[in-house]
Parts: C-alpha cells; structure tokens; sequence
C-alpha cells in the first residue's frame, strides 16, 4: 500500500512490472515496469534464488534496495536513485517510525561476512548503527519490540562433494540473529538456535 492505492509486483515474463489495484473494476493494471535494474531480471548476485522486491514505505516513498543504491518512488513510475559510498551490498531495510535502517553486507577473505544495519532520516547521509560477523551471507531484516531480527541466506562449503556450483551449504544457512538497543547505548548480539523438532526459535 503506498498513499492510499494497492500496488502488487509480478515477476513472470512478459507480465513482469508494477501493477495498481482498481476497484471499480476489481482488477491489478499494468502501470510501469518498475525498478529498471538487472536484479529484477536475474536475482541478487549474491543470492541466486534473490528474485523479488525488497522494499519499504519510508517518507510516503516505497523504498527499493540495490547494491549500494536506493531506488526512491512516490508514483512507482518514476524513481530517483540514491548512491552511496559505503561499501559493500545492500540487502534488505525496514521502516521504524521515522527512521530507515538498511542492511548491508561484504564478503571477507575468511569466507565469512560482515553484516552492518545502517540508519537514516533523510536519505542523505546515512549513520552506522551495528556491525557483526556472520557465517552466511545477512539476507533479511526486521525489527519488533526494540530488537532487529538477522536472517541469513546460504554460503557454500567447498569440501562438499554434493556442491552446486562448487561446495555444498554450511551449518549456518537459515540462521537467525537477534540485535538488540537499550537506551544506555549497550547493544547484545545473540545467535538464535532452531529447535528442529517443534520448528520453535
């Protein structure tokens, strides 16, 4: 929903584009192709199963992450890009209140990634709110009740004879973190474990 219109994305050749709601008619309509990007069309480099919108609603704006850029619409017809100079990859970002914090990563040498939330107001500057290490590449983020919630996608082990492409998936696909705030400016770090038999966290 972005100022009052229900908008969905569909990703299917040839009706892939942005389509707005009509009531009247009770009906999704083709209005604009979306984001003009290569993501859209081939998934995230980082993730090859990464073929969908990760957005927010920031400012009456939908907010659309890429790399390091933000595609910026208020009509999801036009958009203005926003690139910034910190390095690594966009992934993910969500609206709290009146503040957006992004989730970005970059590889290191080591195999394993570092994650970092960013945050603005303005979508000017942007201000380094956390960062952490983590065994497979941050995919998604949330925030509930003073906490960020980290998913991770996949990373590949090499030694895996079952790999595709080369390497099959480690013990940290699908895991979970969670970061929390206090207001005394102390952040804690704590790794969520899945409990496989009743599938609770």
């Amino acid at each position: 929903v972005l100022n009052n219109k229900l908008y969905a994305w569909i990703y299917y050749s040839p009706y892939t584009g942005i389509y707005e709601y009509n009531e009247e008619n009770n009906c999704f309509n083709y209005i604009s192709s979306g984001p003009n990007n290569s993501l859209l069309q081939y998934g995230s480099p980082a993730f090859y199963n990464k073929t969908f919108l990760n957005y927010t609603i920031f400012n009456n704006n939908l907010i659309y992450v890429e790399d390091n850029t933000l595609s910026v619409s208020n009509d999801l017809k036009s958009y203005d890009r926003k690139t910034f100079k910190q390095k690594g990859t966009f992934l993910d970002l969500v609206t709290v209140d009146d503040t957006l914090y992004i989730l970005s990563y970059k590889a290191k040498e080591d195999k394993t990634y570092n994650a970092t939330i960013y945050s603005t107001k303005d979508l000017t500057n942007l201000n380094l709110i956390y960062e952490f290490s983590t065994q497979a590449p941050p995919f998604s983020i949330e925030y509930y009740d003073n906490s960020f919630y980290i998913g991770t996608g996949y990373a590949y082990d090499p030694n895996s004879y079952a790999a595709y492409p080369s390497g099959g998936y480690n013990n940290k696909n699908g895991s979970l973190y969670k970061i929390t705030i206090d207001y005394n400016n102390v952040i804690t770090n704590n790794y969520i474990t899945l409990n496989k038999e009743n599938k609770t966290i």
